[in-house]
């Protein structure tokens, strides 16, 4: 079933590229933030969970950051050479981590305004995800060994992994850190955090995964495709709980509602649908 946009308010739930992270933000806030020109093409969006900021990829290779409630240009971190494709913050807001085609990953001190650690992948990285304790990062990329892990710590490499098919858009932690879920093509697979044992490899798409979410719990992953469509996932069985048919074009970004009783769809011609579960 679909729910009331207008009605429902997010925490730790996306609309497009839009991360929000505080559960008083609303959708306004997206529409305002359209109005602000950042001089090149947005590609990502985040919220800060800790601090004031909203931080911007952009595809001159420009992560833009800027403050959330006046909407005002803080600073800008520059070292990427091409389209930033994604961001993340760590936890306690500190951290940021970019993913760019240009094959690098950077992790960036929000504090100091300077770069950490530059992870270099080797192709062109489609997403990136920080652990819930913040001491490491998992990436995708376009082909090769398309899965690794990064220690924030130190910025070595953890894990590299590779997957059956390419590219790998979508990967992320579990929220108690004990498990990776990323996309082969139309299946998911679930790893544990080491990416040494296969907990579930689940079939639940006739087209290529763009994007999947853990619930806040982390007892289900939300998946949208390339066929138009979602299906919710459960993470101690593997079974696909549900499917979700209503859009009309690719779905490109899913999350939860803080609450887990709504999942958020953004697709690839813009349209918002909020889902009851």
């Amino acid at each position: 079933d679909q729910a009331d946009l207008s009605d429902v308010k997010f925490g730790n739930a996306k609309l497009d590229t839009v991360s929000f992270q505080d559960s008083k933000m609303e959708k306004s806030i997206m529409n305002s933030f359209k109005n602000v020109s950042c001089g090149a093409k947005i590609s990502a969006i985040q919220y800060n969970p800790k601090k004031p900021f909203i931080a911007v990829g952009c595809a001159d290779g420009v992560i833009r950051v800027y403050n959330s409630q006046s909407l005002v240009h803080e600073f800008s971190l520059e070292g990427h050479t091409k389209n930033v494709k994604d961001i993340s913050h760590s936890p306690d807001g500190k951290m940021l981590a970019s993913a760019s085609e240009d094959g690098d990953v950077k992790l960036w001190n929000v504090d100091t305004v300077s770069l950490i650690y530059d992870l270099h992948h080797g192709n062109e990285v489609n997403c990136v995800n920080f652990s819930p304790d913040g001491r490491s990062v998992v990436t995708g990329c376009y082909k090769g060994e398309n899965l690794k892990t990064w220690s924030t710590i130190n910025g070595r490499e953890i894990k590299a992994f590779t997957a059956e098919y390419y590219p790998l858009r979508t990967a992320s932690y579990s929220p108690k850190g004990h498990q990776i879920a990323f996309n082969d093509s139309h299946r998911i697979k679930i790893y544990d955090k080491h990416l040494e044992h296969r907990i579930h490899y689940i079939q639940n798409h006739e087209s290529p995964i763009y994007h999947l979410s853990y619930s806040h719990n982390g007892t289900m992953i939300v998946t949208g495709s390339k066929d138009k469509t979602m299906s919710l996932i459960s993470t101690p069985t593997g079974k696909v709980l549900k499917s979700f048919v209503g859009h009309t074009s690719p779905v490109q970004k899913v999350y939860f509602s803080q609450d887990d009783k709504y999942v958020v769809s953004a697709s690839e011609n813009g349209t918002i649908i909020v889902w009851d579960i």
